[in-house]
This record gives C-alpha cells, sequence and structure tokens, in this order.
C-alpha cells in the first residue's frame, strides 16, 4: 500500500458516500448553524502476485464541521464551508503497522512514510459552490493551500530547486474539479431511478447508482465488465482495470441537513507494473453521522 492508493481510495470513497436529503426539499443550511460530523472508513485489501498473497486491514475517521457562510446566492447556489478538525487513521499488516492521530501530533507519527501527510490536510477549510436542490457542486476553493502544504512538508531529496515528489498527485488529488466530484457525491440527492457517479483521477469512467427511496446500489454500467485505471506517464506507467464492483447505502436526512449514512463497497483492482501483474481485492465500509461539537 502506497501513497498512490491513497489516492485510488479517495477516488472511489467519491462514488461511496451520500449523506443524501429527501428530492424533493433539498438541502437547508442556515447561516450561523454549524454541524459537526463523523465520518469513518474501514478497508480490507488482499494483494495476490506471484502466487502470494498479502491481507492489510486499514481504517480513516474525519471529523468536520458543515456551514454555510452568510453570503448571497450566486445562480442559485450557496456557500457551504468545510472545515477538517481532526483525522485518525491506521493500517496493519504482515510486518507492518501505521497510524496516526492529529489530536496526539508527535514527530514520529508527522514522519509517518503512509500517513505523515494528512498533518497538512488537518485544520483545512475548503468552501463549496453547493446547489442545494440538486447536491451538486460546481467548485471548490481551499485545495491549492493544502497541496502546496504537502508539498512545501515533502521536499525533494535531490535538490532545494527539483519539485517535492508528491506535487504533482497532490495538485491532482485537491484540485477543484476533483474535490467537486467528491463532494457533489457526498451530497447527493435522490434522482429515483439511476444516475452516473463520475470517478475522480486515477480512475476512470463512472459507476451507477440506482436509488430505491433512502438506499441505493452501486455498480459498474450495465454491459460494461471493467473501467481502465492509468498510474503516471510513459514505460513506466502503471495500467489496469476496476472491476466485479458491488455496493450498497443507505441515508436518512435530518431537517434538511445530512443525518446519517452507511454503506458496504467491493470491487477488485487488476494492475500491471512492467510485466507483473497484482491483483487487489478491496472491501471498504463506511459510516457518516452527525456528533455533538
Amino acid at each position: 500500500m502506497t501513497r498512490v492508493r491513497l489516492l485510488i481510495l479517495a477516488a472511489v470513497l467519491g462514488a461511496c458516500g451520500s449523506t443524501a436529503a429527501a428530492a424533493d426539499s433539498g438541502w437547508h443550511f442556515a447561516p450561523g448553524d454549524p454541524h459537526v460530523y463523523l465520518y469513518s472508513v474501514q478497508d480490507q485489501t488482499s494483494f495476490e502476485s506471484a502466487g502470494d498473497k498479502l491481507t492489510y486491514s486499514s481504517a480513516f475517521s474525519w471529523k468536520l464541521v458543515l456551514a454555510r457562510h452568510d453570503v448571497p446566492s450566486v445562480s442559485g447556489r450557496i456557500a457551504l464551508g468545510v472545515s477538517i478538525l481532526r483525522i485518525t487513521a491506521s493500517l496493519d499488516g504482515p510486518a507492518s503497522h501505521h497510524a496516526i492521530d492529529t489530536d496526539a501530533p508527535s514527530s514520529e507519527a508527522r514522519h509517518d512514510p503512509l500517513f505523515g501527510h494528512l498533518f497538512d490536510l488537518n485544520g483545512a477549510g475548503f468552501v463549496l459552490q453547493l446547489d442545494p436542490l440538486t447536491g451538486m457542486v460546481s467548485a471548490v476553493s481551499g485545495g491549492e493551500q493544502v497541496a502546496a502544504r504537502i508539498a512545501k512538508s515533502e521536499p525533494s531529496a535531490f535538490s532545494e530547486d527539483e519539485a517535492s515528489p508528491l506535487e504533482a498527485a497532490a495538485r491532482a488529488a485537491y484540485s477543484s474539479q476533483a474535490l467537486s466530484a467528491i463532494y457533489s457525491q457526498l451530497l447527493a440527492l435522490p434522482v429515483g431511478g439511476s444516475q452516473d457517479v463520475p470517478l475522480t483521477p486515477p480512475l476512470q469512467g463512472a459507476l451507477v447508482r440506482t436509488w430505491n427511496g433512502g438506499q441505493y446500489a452501486l455498480a459498474l454500467p450495465q454491459g460494461t465488465t471493467s473501467l481502465p485505471i492509468t498510474l503516471g506517464n510513459g514505460p513506466l506507467a502503471v495500467t489496469g482495470t476496476l472491476s466485479e464492483v458491488a455496493g450498497s447505502g443507505n441515508v436518512a436526512p435530518h431537517r434538511g441537513v445530512p443525518g446519517t449514512a452507511d454503506g458496504h463497497l467491493a470491487f477488485t483492482l487488476t494492475l500491471t507494473a512492467l510485466t507483473q501483474p497484482v491483483v487487489e481485492h478491496q472491501v471498504l465500509t463506511w459510516t457518516m453521522h452527525e456528533i455533538q461539537p
């Protein structure tokens, strides 16, 4: 598991999450009325390559605040602030243990090779341009500051004049386009029937979410057996596919704002690095609920 794999996980999570309200009411965030949530994800992953199989378990949680800014709406869109208050992350597997809690910083945790960069996300603030009637987010600001912090904290090991090895990936992960796609799915409203769920880079294409009241199912588009993925460029690029996607979720709004949500998603990533294929089976479960400040 690498930091690149965390980007894949973030891309899939954007498709997973939804804390939708009833389709005929929309969101009713009020200025001066913040709401605090805990979003938790558990991930069970097994890797198979050259006859070997390794299994890893990881867990993530984000404590965040949603609060509408007291500014006039523009073209029907409101400004919704998102503040990250705390992040926890852990991973356990063969000869491997990583764990961080941004409420308990230490030099060792800050320099953790897998999760240390999450300290640069802690305390971040984003502003979403949200259509409260559809849940669609058209733009997100604030990601560029997070990407800059990540790049600054992970400088090149070879020269001060060289870019951080994480700069390109951080800019892509926290771009307005990528964050808009993630938050559009997190705040999606039921449409009754099916809707496309675009995936964010490095994944390509879209899943299909089919609603039945406050419940939904996630799957590949009908007639599609896999979607492509490409990591990097040139002769060292890693290519592969996303397949065997099966997921479901439940949502329960509360007084016009996100209430509770939970779900499950299983999928397979088949990657080819040089000549050696790697098959990754992944199972995600998640919950989101409002908590006391």
